[in-house]
């Protein structure tokens, strides 16, 4: 069975190729996995998913790893994504964040935003659940916009034995990601979070001391009364929440329907999975010394000159001669290859070149590749180009029909590559891949040229279908939602 999971990058600060060979990775159920698929969040700095990648490897050294950047989800009817969509607790005066509480609850970054008192939580499905004896096993809630209302956001998801208190939510239905909606009847999805988790009163994590955030401010200047907490038997009604455009702007990860940010999420196979990569793209003219190069003040990383015939010239000079020779009547698709580190001998062209795109020309005639430089990438040293190649696109189909039949995953840049591909066989158009293609060295995250298009998905086993449920927009640059 395919098992999906979240890992945040405050787990991706703690994992780590060396504790990974003795303990599990942190978020990431441990077992025996044959293959894992990443999604990863491009706000995460590269040394924190490099750690998550040198885990995994130490963790799971014969496991098939594969990936891709998400780019974040817009909110459904707007181009734009409102104040709103953003939202997060202030840092004083309220106790809504984990840290300012003494009971586990509270919000942490990259909980889903939400309106508790919205039009579609209201006509949502509900489930009531009646609790006898405390602690009734949400380990969890988080606050919805304004400090208002209740999420389940982490709980236990199981009786570890017969009578264990703490797994009386999950046997009752309970989730992660309901929102209160009533207490004892009363409807609660207006109280502030505070009022409600002194009602509710579910601590997982006891303080005899401060059982209640009674106290707002500075130094406790601003007080309010705590609400008495219900009395047993006590009857609360949760909402299934739905995140039909309630959900963060930003967010571009999804799972479970709920938005996720600032982590990794990821899928985690019983078998190996293989995947074949290849551009759609050719090489034109020959491969080029590069002079000089660095990162561009105004972003992405310039080539400023290359050698032609034992001369020195631009690097823009150079590609407009070699475009003319190659019979180019257009400069739109142009990419430029940088060689991978430690390539031996290539069976294709993405196993060799990592392939971006240009995004302009300096005034001296330098080329501007949408790259944040080779160390960024994963390709060495900012100062190590020594060569590049010039790409122009194809329309060749096919170029992933190599891939093993029913081998579950084939990347490629567009659409056009993955016609012909096994029955079977999970097909990713995608903006990123982790590790070189065919090569089985450690993984790095590495992001490609081509913007994230769609998933195509052809007689995918019904277990994975159960587990990784993925759509996205078709057109190039749409964004990604991802449940599990």
């Amino acid at each position: 069975k395919a098992i999906s999971f979240f890992v945040s990058k405050e787990q991706q600060s703690e994992a780590g190729a060396g504790l990974a060979k003795e303990n599990p990775v942190p978020g990431v159920p441990d077992g025996k996995h044959g293959s894992f698929v990443l999604f990863a969040d491009p706000k995460v700095p590269g040394s924190l998913t490099k750690n998550l990648l040198e885990a995994l490897d130490s963790r799971y050294p014969s496991a098939t790893k594969a990936g891709m950047m998400v780019l974040p989800v817009k909110s459904i009817g707007r181009d734009d994504a409102s104040e709103e969509d953003e939202w997060e607790p202030p840092k004083e005066a309220r106790k809504l964040r984990v840290r300012d509480r003494s009971d586990g609850h509270g919000w942490l970054r990259g909980d889903p935003v939400f309106t508790s008192t919205s039009e579609s939580l209201a006509s949502a499905d509900t489930l009531e659940a009646e609790f006898k004896r405390r602690p009734f096993g949400v380990k969890r809630y988080t606050p919805g916009i304004g400090g208002k209302g209740a999420m389940v956001m982490d709980m236990q998801d199981k009786e570890r034995y017969k009578g264990d208190a703490m797994g009386q939510a999950a046997t009752r239905g309970v989730r992660l990601g309901m929102v209160l909606k009533a207490v004892n009847g009363r409807d609660v999805r207006d109280w502030a979070f505070e009022d409600l988790m002194d009602l509710v009163s579910d601590q997982g994590i006891m303080d005899p001391d401060s059982k209640s955030a009674a106290s707002w401010g500075k130094g406790g200047k601003e007080t309010r009364e705590p609400v008495p907490q219900a009395e047993l038997p006590v009857s609360l009604e949760y909402m299934l929440f739905a995140s039909d455009g309630v959900g963060a702007g930003k967010a571009g990860l999804c799972l479970n329907d709920m938005p996720k940010k600032e982590g990794t999420v990821g899928i985690a196979f019983p078998a190996v999975s293989f995947s074949t990569l290849d551009f759609a793209c050719t090489p034109f003219g020959p491969q080029l010394e590069v002079m000089q190069s660095g990162k561009n003040p105004d972003g992405g990383f310039v080539v400023h000159s290359v050698k032609v015939n034992g001369k020195e010239m631009p690097a823009a000079a150079a590609l407009k001669g070699y475009a003319k020779a190659a019979g180019l009547q257009s400069m739109t698709g142009i990419s430029v290859g940088v060689v991978r580190p430690q390539v031996t001998e290539a069976t294709s062209i993405a196993s060799k070149w990592a392939v971006f795109p240009m995004m302009g020309v300096t005034k001296e005639g330098g080329l501007v590749l949408r790259c944040k430089g080779l160390a960024a990438e994963g390709l060495g040293a900012d100062a190590d180009l020594k060569s590049l190649q010039f790409f122009k696109p194809c329309v060749e189909e096919g170029a992933a029909a190599g891939c093993r039949g029913g081998s579950g995953l084939a990347f490629a840049t567009t659409a056009h590559a993955l016609r012909g591909v096994p029955a079977g066989t999970l097909g990713v158009v995608a903006a990123a891949v982790i590790g070189a293609a065919g090569d089985a060295e450690p993984t790095v995250l590495h992001r490609q040229a081509a913007t994230f298009q769609a998933f195509l998905i052809d007689n995918l086993l019904s277990a994975c279908l159960a587990t990784a449920k993925a759509t996205a927009a078709a057109a190039a640059g749409g964004s990604a939602r991802f449940g599990g």
